[in-house]
């Protein structure tokens, strides 16, 4: 059996249970999506502090929405006036950003 090393320094420690997903900075996920009427984005964030800036954009990088939300929500993106089409969506906190495509179908 081997051993575990000792800790040398004191750097917290973040245990991890199994019951929570270990999150290392800002995930989105897209639901539905292709859609028909709504998106709905899941934001997780180690930040739960930062606010998150959602903005979205055609192809073209007009801007059809922008919104400040608190962290770690799950956001509602109307479609309900967007033509048919694909769609940008820019999600940022503090210095992270991401982008996600949406597809609306009508």
């Amino acid at each position: 059996m081997s051993e575990v090393p000792a800790l040398t320094n004191n750097e917290p420690v973040e245990v991890v249970t199994g019951k929570e997903p270990l999150v290392t900075g800002l995930t989105v996920d897209v639901l539905p999506n292709p859609s028909t009427t709504d998106f709905t984005l899941v934001l997780i964030s180690k930040q739960r502090i930062t606010p998150v800036t959602v903005r979205a954009m055609d192809l073209n990088g007009r801007t059809i929405s922008a919104t400040k939300h608190v962290p770690n929500r799950n956001i509602k993106v109307s479609d309900a006036k967007w033509s048919r089409g694909v769609f940008i969506a820019e999600i940022k906190q503090g210095g992270e950003r991401k982008i996600v495509r949406l597809v609306k179908v009508k």
